[in-house]
């Protein structure tokens, strides 16, 4: 089957960037204790909220209209990369000096320091980087190139693992910071180095005549790519600062070092869904063929999901020390709740993965919204009560109800 194929491919691309992310956590953790974790968090969240912005025009409509026109001639769908890019361009005009302006009050709130403000500038001056790596890795998605998805991947995670380490060998904290703000960046270098003898790699992509239609149906995507991929970074980086002034810096690594873990091991199942699942419902036009694909994908990813978390459960203990360090045994206690809460992630992202691809715009920015929300509301109430399994319980009740609504809504859109 070929999902199993694309699953196996994605797995060990996943557990590579695994590898290499658990690397660095744990060289993090054991210079830089609980207190150097949550702020590595804070600074990825940041980064993340960026670069989904930036990368907004340049991954589900390029996936779309690339997967569904790549019987044609490049020609063809690359008009809407055209149109992708010059989104981009006017994007990065208005958050750059948003970004230069207000990087003091960036840096103070989300890291208690406006010394931070110069990383943050760092951070927004290579995001035009960022966004070519997302478009070349979502065009050899949707092309299925994997073999070359496959090595820009590994060479880019590699490359930025080995820069990251050194950073902090030689800069401690500081460097840990800087690493972890121009990785993705590294993506896209490696990106244009694999692929600029491409056919369809040519510079008349960015200066040829479209239409319309072309900017009309990226920009459907881009505000949901903006709410996907900001919203709940952003509401993390809120919990966590919550966490951080009700229980302290150490506590949210504690609680960080839980979430690190439950956030790596779903990319397994989350790469696998954006490089298949994806492509593969966009070229969907039926309910009952979209409800077949749900449940044919759901019989291979909800045992491979079960299966992961009661193993990460079991078996603890020993991923604390092996990952992170004796320092962060406490963590222990926080886990049973929030794998619960993957478990029931995982399988709401199978019924609103239908709603991204299909342009549902309203069904899905209103309902990322909504729980990204909800989660920050209830992680504020119940951290009073229960302190971090407060944060663990608002994750869990969010998601469970995010699946009832998405479900729901499913089936009201397909009608």
């Amino acid at each position: 089957m070929k999902l199993l194929k694309v699953a196996s491919l994605s797995g060990s691309l996943t557990l590579i960037k695994m590898g290499c992310g658990f690397l660095i956590g744990k060289i993090i953790s054991v210079h830089l204790g609980p207190t150097g974790i949550a702020l590595i968090g804070q600074i990825q969240s940041i980064v993340t909220m960026l670069t989904g912005i930036i990368n907004s025009p340049t991954s589900a409509g390029i996936i779309k209209y690339t997967a569904k026109y790549n019987n044609k001639e490049y020609e063809y769908y690359s008009k809407w990369w055209t149109a992708s890019l010059r989104i981009v361009f006017l994007i990065y005009i208005i958050i750059l000096p948003i970004t230069l302006i207000f990087s003091e009050q960036i840096s103070l709130y989300f890291l208690d320091d406006q010394k931070y403000k110069n990383l943050i500038i760092l951070i927004c001056s290579i995001l035009p980087i960022t966004s070519l790596g997302t478009l070349i890795t979502s065009i050899l998605n949707a092309k299925e190139q994997y073999r070359d998805y496959a090595k820009v991947t590994v060479i880019s995670t590699l490359l930025s693992t080995t820069l990251i380490i050194g950073m902090i060998y030689y800069f401690s904290t500081q460097g840990a910071l800087i690493g972890i703000s121009i990785q993705y960046a590294i993506i896209g270098l490696i990106g244009v180095l694999i692929t600029y003898q491409k056919t369809w790699f040519k510079f008349r992509v960015l200066t040829q005549k479209i239409e319309k239609e072309h900017v009309l149906n990226i920009l459907k995507y881009v505000a949901m790519a903006i709410v996907s991929s900001t919203l709940f970074p952003f509401a993390i980086a809120l919990v966590r600062k919550t966490i951080i002034e009700k229980e302290g810096w150490e506590a949210a690594g504690i609680w960080q070092s839980v979430w690190r873990i439950s956030e790596v091991y779903i990319k397994v199942i989350t790469i696998s869904l954006g490089t298949y699942y994806l492509p593969k419902l966009s070229k969907l036009e039926k309910y009952s063929e979209l409800k077949s694909e749900i449940n044919k994908v759901s019989k291979i990813v909800m045992p491979i999901i079960l299966s992961g978390t009661l193993i990460i459960y079991l078996a603890r203990d020993l991923v604390i020390i092996l990952l992170f360090s004796e320092k962060f045994l406490p963590a222990r206690d926080y886990f049973l709740i929030q794998l619960s809460g993957d478990i029931i992630k995982v399988y709401s992202w199978l019924y609103a993965y239908p709603m991204l691809s299909k342009g549902a715009a309203r069904w899905f920015i209103s309902t990322e919204i909504t729980y990204s929300l909800l989660f920050v509301i209830l992680s504020k109430i119940l951290i009073n009560y229960w302190g971090l399994h407060g944060i663990n319980t608002a994750y869990l009740i969010n998601y469970s109800l995010y699946f009832i609504t998405v479900r729901i809504i499913l089936k009201k859109y397909a009608k």
